[in-house]
């Protein structure tokens, strides 16, 4: 059996391991549970337009607060600043 076959069938082992441990945890099935759904990116133009109209108004506003402000992620406020 070739490394990556190996890694596969392991794999496949830990999701039935997780599996069981579910159902020993009181879950009943495996239908997909809802998410909160996201967007995949809010780098948008019209976002990064938006906090850069707001970076020039107020030059001390912090990465976090951008990210309450406009209801987007830390990491996401801070690629939008960065670029």
């Amino acid at each position: 059996m070739k490394y990556w076959q190996c890694m596969d069938h392991i794999q496949y082992r830990l999701e039935i391991v997780k599996w069981f441990q579910q159902l020993e945890y009181g879950r009943t099935d495996f239908i997909d549970m809802e998410r909160q759904r996201r967007p995949t990116t809010v780098s948008t133009s019209d976002m990064v337009q938006r906090v850069e109209d707001n970076i020039l108004s107020n030059s001390r506003v912090s990465i976090a607060h951008i990210a309450q402000d406009f209801g987007i992620s830390v990491g996401s406020a801070h690629s939008i600043v960065r670029h």
